[in-house]
This record gives C-alpha cells, sequence and structure tokens, in this order.
C-alpha cells in the first residue's frame, strides 16, 4: 500500500474517531503528516487504533500502545507501513 493512501486512510479515521485532531479536508500531506496528536486521550486512540486495525486488517504491537509512542500523524503512517510490508513478507 502506498503512503499516500495509507495517510488518507488514517486521516478518514482521525476525522470521525478523533475531534480533538484539527484535520481538514484541504491540508495537503505535508501539513497532514505534521499534525500532532499528543491530545488524543487514552480512550480515543484505542478507538482510533481498533479502527486502523478492523480497516487495514492488522494488530499493533502492545508495546506500541503505550503513550507518546507516537507524537504525529508521521509517526502513526510510517509504523503501519512498516507493520504492514513486515506482514506482507512474513
Amino acid at each position: 500500500m502506498e503512503n499516500t493512501d495509507l495517510l488518507r486512510i488514517v486521516a478518514d479515521i482521525l476525522r470521525s474517531e478523533a475531534k480533538a485532531v484539527s484535520l481538514t479536508a484541504e491540508m495537503s500531506n505535508d501539513e497532514l503528516l505534521k499534525v500532532s496528536l499528543g491530545s488524543l486521550d487514552s480512550l480515543t486512540f484505542i478507538h482510533m487504533v481498533v479502527a486502523l486495525e478492523e480497516r487495514l486488517s492488522t494488530q499493533f504491537d502492545d508495546e506500541m500502545l503505550m503513550g507518546g509512542n507516537f507524537s504525529t500523524v508521521s509517526d502513526l503512517v510510517n509504523y503501519i507501513g512498516l507493520s504492514l510490508e513486515k506482514e506482507g513478507s512474513a
């Protein structure tokens, strides 16, 4: 999956699951990647993770669910991209 496709999926889920994160449809990919996830509370974060896991048919490693692992959308997209690559090569 291309990172731009993955970014759009993450952005769509953030828009629906994480109202505290300000994302607009007009944002460029570069702007989206820089958006901070620091305003997410733990419950919203878990809802977002579950939605991403369901949409992408993947699972986050438990240790990645600890706070502070994803500061920005870029961190999240990079992690998911690497996870999907690993799953594809397994």
